[in-house]
């Protein structure tokens, strides 16, 4: 694959955050939520898991959800972005809106867009409607279509901008699916959803991991007959099938999801995402996985175009191919455009490979890595050990899996750790250099050649706790002096030098958590240190004032508690505030490592939506006669202000003009008829996880004796009837034409109005 930068593109040539807070002891698993759910417990053998295997590991399970860098985070963020309870209805997160300029972008990699398909197709020139609830200062939202066609930025057409708390016509300038989507181009909103509705159009058959089960894929195929291609949402990433795959294809599909997913969280991992600092946050923007073309990933929307079979969508399994493409998407891009163009990639695919053929050899991952060690821990010894060198790193460019060597090295030697300490200190740089853009800062870092090898001879050397400057030289990575000095003072051993009896430590805490603060006594959250690698001491420090550590129950108030993995986080009755506390573990050769969690101490906010609810008034919605119809107006009104925002879904009787919908207030008008009408109307109400209808019953005189029935649409008329419009009297020639429903029948039937009006009726 190879970078055309004027394209923006990359091409291959041949070769194939904290989501929200972890739940309370006696709160009830959000997965519980789901456990009658077919497609849920169906996904989730896919990703790794199991309902029993939550249940027998809840403590994990809620960790897991609370982590980035596993599928059952963005499981769980599906399960809120696409609330099952309500298909019209979606909670946006709003990203960073790198499709603005990626050079900019927050992570260092390719860039991530921020549409999301959504449940709604749209015909050419259809309108819909699409309410939208409070969007944060400094963000915005949009409407878009995904059409058929996936060319460099243009997956997303025709996109307008929605208004805040208020509702946006939006009218599809060709068939394709709705998206929708929020950004800020300053920064990440994490854990901030806006919440929009979306009325009218039709099911898009929008298959959900998490959501569908295996047989609702012959729905979506139906829709990729219709349109082209068939949609679907993996948890991370929009996917488009088209049609002449989806319609062959055997695979099975929540597989060919669910191996994705798992691939970009791992992917997460390697990134080092893991919440510990705003800036290794994963970001909250979406990615397209295109099966429509071969082979190419983007720097802008976060596409992959990953079409490697004609009559299948990943042929016998994800394979190095995929894995490649999708891994272009996390490597820096610093790298990429500057020294290891088609090389440092591979890293991504070599992983994915153990994660996916846990017992195979590299050769078996590829049949270009044949000369490879098999995962060897003294690769990097080896190597130095042996007669190979380079002249200069360039002479490899070409070569990508003898470059790849470079990287395969360090990975074997030391550990799945490595590059994420490797990319966390590339962040840590960057977000520290001088500059006013981030652009400015990556090139401040990395913007040539020697700048980017003398950072990495630095980074590399603290990842590994080894002096890499003689590996670095070996390879023809020729660093400045300076960069040699920084390595030098680090005081590190030369690789093999330590008695190689210890790997390096990796401390573990949990994620960060906000509780609810105490009003009778101490409060206290457990933090089990216990999952981390190989320590042989642990030392908890209490880095804020007023907050504790405490051994057990009963046992005294201590800033620093030693030789446990887990201690307690205790806080003062009342006390609130963002506590923090620093596990340091250490080795059998004295290295030690470190990392924080927080305890975010609030007051419970009190929710009054239950009382919202119950304090509703009735209906009451008053009539106003206007001879040959009755309009009525008002609107729902409660005693007590909601904290959710409120939702109302009127169900109106049959023929009702010029109704509002989706709004408290409501207005509409019944035509009269011969006879009296007795109608209902009915409201549902929500606020938050609390909902009520209220109904209404409606009476609609007869029209005056002697006058003929008003029209009203949707009426099934005989030919012959006769019918009162707009102060006119009209006879139903063609019965079918007089009694059409269809989304475009009034404009052409309506006695007097419509277009071809005539061939239904005539004037009596």
């Amino acid at each position: 694959m190879k970078l055309h930068q004027l394209a923006l593109s990359i091409i291959i040539a041949s070769s194939p955050a904290v989501f929200t807070s972890v739940a309370n002891a006696s709160d009830t698993p959000w997965w519980e939520n789901y456990q009658n759910q077919a497609g849920f417990i169906g996904a989730l053998p896919y990703i790794g898991y199991s309902l029993e295997g939550l249940r027998e590991d809840r403590q994990q399970g809620l960790k897991d959800s609370a982590d980035s860098r596993t599928p059952l985070y963005w499981l769980k963020r599906t399960m809120h972005m696409y609330p099952l309870s309500s298909p019209n209805r979606y909670n946006m997160p709003i990203a960073h809106h790198e499709t603005r300029d990626w050079t900019n972008g927050l992570y260092a990699t390719m860039g991530r867009g921020i549409f999301y398909f959504t449940r709604t197709l749209g015909d050419k020139n259809q309108t819909i409607y699409i309410s939208t609830g409070n969007i944060p200062q400094g963000a915005s939202c949009y409407a878009a279509t995904g059409g058929k066609g996936f060319a460099a930025d243009k997956e997303y057409l025709n996109q307008v901008a929605l208004k805040p708390n208020t509702e946006t016509a939006y009218t599809f300038q060709e068939k394709g699916i709705l998206a929708l989507g929020c950004g800020d181009p300053q920064k990440q909103h994490n854990n901030v959803f806006v919440n929009l509705t979306v009325n009218g159009g039709q099911n898009s058959h929008l298959y959900i991991l998490g959501q569908s089960a295996p047989a609702d894929w012959a729905k979506s195929k139906k829709v990729a007959a219709e349109t082209g291609s068939a949609y679907l949402f993996d948890g991370r990433a929009n996917v488009v099938i088209p049609n002449q795959i989806a319609q062959v294809a055997k695979d099975d599909i929540n597989k060919t999801l669910g191996d994705t997913l798992r691939t970009v969280a791992l992917y997460e991992k390697i990134n080092g995402m893991d919440g510990s600092e705003a800036m290794f946050i994963s970001s909250q923007g979406s990615m397209l996985w295109n099966y429509e073309a071969c082979c190419s990933a983007r720097y802008r929307n976060g596409v992959a175009n990953i079409k490697f079979y004609n009559n299948s969508i990943q042929g016998s399994g994800i394979s190095w191919g995929i894995w490649h493409e999708l891994g272009h998407l996390y490597e820096p891009f610093y790298e990429y455009l500057t020294l290891f163009p088609e090389i440092q990639v591979n890293r991504y695919s070599l992983e994915a490979c153990r994660l996916f053929k846990k017992e195979a050899t590299p050769a078996q991952c590829h049949q270009n890595l044949g000369d490879y060690p098999n995962w060897d821990k003294n690769s990097v010894i080896n190597f130095l050990d042996s007669s190979q060198s380079y002249d200069d790193y360039d002479s490899v460019k070409n070569k990508p899996f003898e470059g790849l060597k470079f990287f395969a090295y360090l990975q074997f030697s030391y550990g799945e750790t490595f590059f994420p300490k490797v990319n966390q200190a590339r962040l840590k740089a960057v977000y520290a250099a001088p500059g006013n853009t981030m652009a400015e800062k990556y090139h401040a870092v990395m913007g040539n050649k020697q700048r980017l090898i003398d950072f990495s001879v630095v980074a590399y050397s603290q990842a590994a706790g080894e002096d890499l400057r003689q590996y670095f030289s070996r390879w023809g990575l020729h660093f400045s002096d300076a960069a040699g000095k920084k390595v030098a003072e680090l005081n590190l051993p030369q690789p093999g030098e330590s008695d190689g009896n210890s790997d390096l430590p990796v401390a573990s805490v949990p994620a960060d958590v906000t509780v609810k603060v105490s009003t009778s006594g101490s409060g206290v959250y457990t933090m089990d240190g216990s999952k981390s690698l190989n320590a042989v001491n642990y030392t908890w420090r209490s880095l804020t004032n007023g907050f504790w550590l405490q051994k057990e129950h009963k046992g005294e108030w201590q800033k620093v508690i030693t030789g446990m993995p887990t201690v307690r986080a205790l806080y003062p009755e009342n006390k609130t505030g963002i506590a923090e506390y620093e596990l340091t573990v250490e080795n059998a050769d004295g290295k030690t490592d470190s990392k924080i969690v927080k305890v975010t101490v609030v007051k419970e906010e009190q929710n009054h939506d239950a009382a919202f609810i119950a304090g509703l008034r009735a209906l009451n919605l008053a009539a106003v006669d206007n001879g040959d119809s009755v309009s009525f107006k008002g609107s729902v009104n409660s005693s007590v202000q909601s904290t959710s925002t409120p939702g109302y879904q009127w169900s109106l009787p049959p023929g009702a003009q010029g109704a509002s919908q989706r709004q408290a207030n409501q207005h509409f008008t019944i035509a009269k008829t011969a006879q009296q009408q007795t109608l209902q109307v009915s409201v549902e109400v929500r606020a938050g996880k609390e909902k009520r209808t209220l109904t209404q019953m409606l009476a609609v005189p007869a029209a005056s004796s002697g006058s003929h029935p008003a029209w009203v649409y949707g009426t099934q008329y005989q030919k012959g009837e006769v019918v009162q419009h707009k102060g006119k009297i009209f006879e139903c020639v063609v019965a079918g034409w007089c009694s059409q429903t269809g989304p475009y029948s009034q404009l052409h039937y309506e006695p007097d109005v419509g277009l071809n009006w005539t061939m239904a009726w005539k004037y009596h």
